[in-house]
């Protein structure tokens, strides 16, 4: 009989255990501009990304160009 209760317990915290460690990861989901950037200059970030691979922006140009477009667009809002 202690061993079915002990059992009960043990299994009762591992689903908790479980159900707090996948609440922590969703939470845990930022990406790189996200946490780098002043609040709304990520998602101008990604654009500008796009808008430098559309336009076929040499890799070594286009930091620059990435930084100088999120730039007008933070300074347009």
């Amino acid at each position: 009989m202690h061993r079915m209760s002990f059992g009960f317990a043990l299994a009762a915290a591992l689903m908790l255990a479980g159900s707090a460690a996948a609440q922590k990861s969703n939470a845990m989901k930022a990406t790189a501009p996200e946490k780098m950037t002043p609040p709304g200059a990520s998602e101008a970030m990604r654009d500008c990304d796009k808008l430098a691979i559309a336009r076929q922006v040499k890799m070594e140009d286009r930091a620059r160009f990435v930084q100088d477009c999120v730039a007008k667009k933070m300074g347009r809002k």
